[in-house]
């Protein structure tokens, strides 16, 4: 095996791995492995796929192109990971809802399939959880019992705040009380007819 197959190879594997994790998280670490390994791979493409060419010509060998074949492979691999990694946060949302814990946060984005994505972010750190929902009037029910210590219970209901004139999402027992202290969320969009 050629060295610039090999590392078409490493390169082009790093990116496969980085690409589908980032579908449940994604640091500034992994965003910038992930853009340096992109220009790399992309410069190592371009000179392998002209060395294919040129010794073609020279050599009429149609297997010379198996360093081209591996950069297409892979750039089709990466390129449908990513278009389905991004379908996912683009289905049109029914509703959002935020908390805000200044050096951290969290989102969960009801989408209109009843589906949701709950990003759990940190300083430079974000954590997605996929899921299901169910809502009936201002209920709204999980998949989940808990979720990465921020849901606490599968069973939520949207309320007023009177003193705020604001509607949040607040997490409840199956009886529809109140959990103390569980994560408060603010509702940022609301799309329900």
């Amino acid at each position: 095996m050629k060295i610039r197959q090999i590392l078409i190879l490493v390169i082009g594997l790093l990116l496969t791995y980085i690409t589908f994790k980032s579908q449940y998280q994604s640091d500034i670490v992994m965003a910038v492995l992930w853009f340096a390994l992109l220009i790399v791979g992309f410069l190592t493409a371009l000179i392998s796929i002209w060395l294919d060419v040129r010794d073609y010509v020279k050599d009429r060998h149609i297997s010379g192109f198996i360093s081209t074949l591996m950069v297409l492979v892979f750039t089709f691999i990466i390129g449908l990971a990513e278009y389905n990694i991004q379908s996912k946060f683009a289905k049109p949302s029914l509703l959002k809802v935020y908390y805000d814990g200044d050096i951290n946060g969290t989102g969960i984005d009801f989408k209109n399939d009843g589906t949701y994505i709950l990003d759990n972010s940190s300083i430079g750190f974000s954590g997605y959880f996929y899921g299901v929902y169910s809502i009936s009037g201002n209920k709204v029910g999980l998949d989940k019992e808990a979720i990465d210590n921020v849901i606490e219970s599968q069973h939520l209901e949207i309320k007023n705040d009177p003193d705020l004139n604001e509607l949040y999402l607040y997490q409840t027992d199956a009886a529809g009380k109140i959990l103390k202290d569980a994560t408060l969320f603010r509702i940022v969009t609301d799309n329900r007819k």
